[in-house]
């Protein structure tokens, strides 16, 4: 059996993990790193060939295919990858690539959680709530194990990094101008979402910013690196918000869908924050420059400080932590009794949703068949209406015939029995031949 296979889809997601993956690798335990495949009818081949050839070129061993015979202890992943998730295993852990999830909807939903054993969690506000799917793993942030401030760009102007999701909460298609009002005082570096560097339903948004931006990224740079030189961020409907308050640099949120994610009663972290007056946040472009004025501001600064303080989860060795929290679940060092109970439950969850999906297919084979039936129908109410038609017309045509045959005869009956009349009144008596 081996150790440990972590999926990956893009390149957040392995920095997310990098150093925690290195340390179980220096320890002997087999690490299989596996990047999916995909069609290329959205663009996400893109995304997943990228990220497998820059982990090639980082000296990493990558696979893309699964052979079901092989069994692994732990499988890691950020979510349900499906047909990799089949991958045979023990225990199937999640992590995170973000420190606190922007996007309650869909990441927090049912389905995509309650399959796990056990969920890493950066944060305490997340722990409190997803104890509720799987055991919580409290991990520190183990990208910052080595974050220190870099050479700044040679500017005088403070340094805005634009960090934007994307998607349909994405503010990229409105922003252009605003960054391009800024640039009196901002020196303005991009870092484009995974999703909008390959996505071809991204592409127009990325040109939007090329003459706005003085210097742009996609997923090989990692994002820490970019809020090293950074005085101040800003954000949208991303994880990005709290990897700025993680790394202790000023953020503000600018985006008119700020609950959009909400999922059933839970709000979005960020929507939170704004109403406690903790993030800036711009409704509209032209609140953008106040908002970020609101950031800097040393109020807001101290806010945001404290609020990483009571956030996350701040150990002193994040990696050994890490380490050892595998390596728990690599011996067997766990409630094996709630393990149990957990697997009942994924167990009877699956079966219910697979006699759904029966139940579902068979309605949906039934509403085609009732579909075929209707057209057929409504063909053979077209036939009967054409025919209908006909017969009417035909209808028509003879009672005009049988009408012209009632004027021919009665007109030849008129006839006839004037022709009698006329003949009567001749031979009446008294009157001469």
């Amino acid at each position: 059996m081996k150790n440990v296979a972590f999926l990956v889809q893009n390149l957040s997601q392995f920095y997310s993990m990098k150093n925690g993956i290195d340390a179980l690798i220096s320890k002997g335990h087999t690490v299989d790193i596996f990047v999916p495949r995909a069609d290329d009818w959205e663009g996400f081949r893109n995304i997943f060939d990228d990220t497998a050839e820059s982990l090639a070129g980082m000296g990493y061993s990558v696979r893309r295919e699964v052979d079901r015979d092989e069994i692994y202890k732990i499988l890691l992943e950020p979510y349900p990858m499906w047909d990799y998730s089949l991958i045979p295993h023990d225990y199937r852990i999640k992590y995170r690539y973000s420190p606190v999830c922007a996007k309650p909807d869909p990441v927090f939903r049912v389905e995509t959680n309650i399959i796990y054993d056990a969920q890493l969690t950066y944060s305490r506000y997340e722990a409190s709530f997803l104890s509720a799917y799987s055991v919580i793993e409290p991990v520190g942030m183990l990208k910052y194990v080595s974050y220190e401030k870099r050479e700044r760009p040679q500017t005088d102007k403070k340094i805005l990094l634009y960090l934007p999701t994307y998607g349909d909460i994405s503010s990229l298609d409105s922003v252009a101008d605003a960054l391009s009002e800024l640039k009196d005082e901002f020196y303005i570096i991009t870092k484009f979402h995974h999703g909008t560097s390959f996505l071809f339903a991204e592409e127009e948004r990325v040109n939007k910013l090329a003459s706005v931006s003085d210097e742009r990224y996609d997923q090989k740079t990692e994002i820490s690196s970019l809020l090293s030189v950074a005085d101040a961020v800003l954000s949208d409907n991303s994880g990005a918000i709290f990897e700025s308050v993680y790394a202790e640099v000023p953020v503000a949120v600018f985006t008119d869908a700020l609950n959009d994610r909400r999922l059933g009663g839970l709000d979005t972290p960020q929507y939170k924050l704004v109403n406690k007056g903790i993030l800036p946040h711009a409704k509209n472009a032209s609140e953008i420059r106040n908002a970020l004025k609101t950031a800097l501001s040393d109020e807001v600064v101290s806010k945001q400080r404290k609020l990483k303080q009571e956030l996350f989860y701040l150990p002193e060795d994040p990696v050994g932590d890490f380490v050892a929290t595998v390596e728990k679940y690599l011996n067997d060092g766990i409630d094996l009794d709630r393990k149990a109970i957990h697997d009942l439950i994924v167990e009877d969850r699956e079966h219910l949703s697979a006699e759904l999906k029966k139940t579902n297919d068979a309605l949906a084979e039934r509403d085609i068949k009732i579909a075929e039936l209707t057209s057929a129908l409504a063909e053979k109410d077209g036939v009967i209406a054409e025919n209908t038609t006909v017969i009417a017309g035909q209808n028509e045509k003879l009672e005009q015939k049988e009408r012209a045959l009632g004027y021919y005869e009665n007109g030849k009956l008129y006839r006839m029995a004037k022709k009698i009349y006329s003949l009567r009144f001749r031979l009446k008596p008294g009157k001469k031949a």
